[in-house]
C-alpha cells in the first residue's frame, strides 16, 4: 500500500522530493501524506556539488556492469536530468564524463540494454558508422 510506504518514508525524515522519486509517486502525493499525518516538511539535504554528482544519485550498478538510470524520464523516455532550468539527457552527461569530444548525432547504449547510462556503454552516430564499416552490419 502507497500510503504506508510513503508514511514510513517521511517518518524516516525524507523530504518529500527524495520520497517521491524513489518510490516513483507524485510529491503533491507525499506532501498530502506528510499533513494527513500531521508531520513537518523537512527540507532536502546538501545540495550536490555538480551535475556529476547529481548524474550518479540517480543511477544504480547492475550485478552486469551495467548503470540502470532511476531518475526522471523525458516525455520520449529518455534518460534525463534537469539542472540549472535545463532538461538534458543522462546519457550526454555520460558522455560528456568518458570522451574528450561532442557526440555525433544520437547517443545509445551499445550494449543493448535499455537505458543502460554507463558512459563506456554508450555510441555515437561516428561509432555506429565506424562499427558498421569494420562489420558490414549495425550494432543493434
Amino acid at each position: 500500500m502507497r500510503h504506508d510506504e510513503i508514511a514510513r518514508a517521511l517518518r524516516s525524515g525524507a523530504s518529500d522530493r527524495a520520497i517521491a522519486r524513489r518510490l516513483r509517486v507524485d510529491a503533491t502525493t507525499v506532501a498530502q501524506v506528510r499533513a494527513s499525518l500531521g508531520l513537518p516538511k523537512v527540507r532536502s539535504g546538501v545540495r550536490p556539488a555538480s551535475l556529476e554528482d547529481l548524474f550518479w544519485q540517480r543511477t544504480d550498478v547492475t550485478p552486469e556492469g551495467h548503470l540502470v538510470w532511476t531518475g526522471y524520464r523525458a516525455s520520449g523516455g529518455a534518460p534525463a536530468l534537469r539542472h540549472g532550468g535545463t532538461t538534458l539527457t543522462a546519457y550526454r552527461i555520460a558522455w560528456g564524463m568518458s570522451h574528450e569530444r561532442a557526440p555525433v548525432g544520437q547517443l545509445r547504449p551499445g550494449c543493448g540494454v535499455k537505458h543502460c547510462v554507463h558512459p563506456d556503454h554508450l555510441e555515437d552516430q561516428t561509432i555506429r558508422t565506424a562499427y558498421r564499416a569494420l562489420v558490414g552490419r549495425p550494432i543493434r
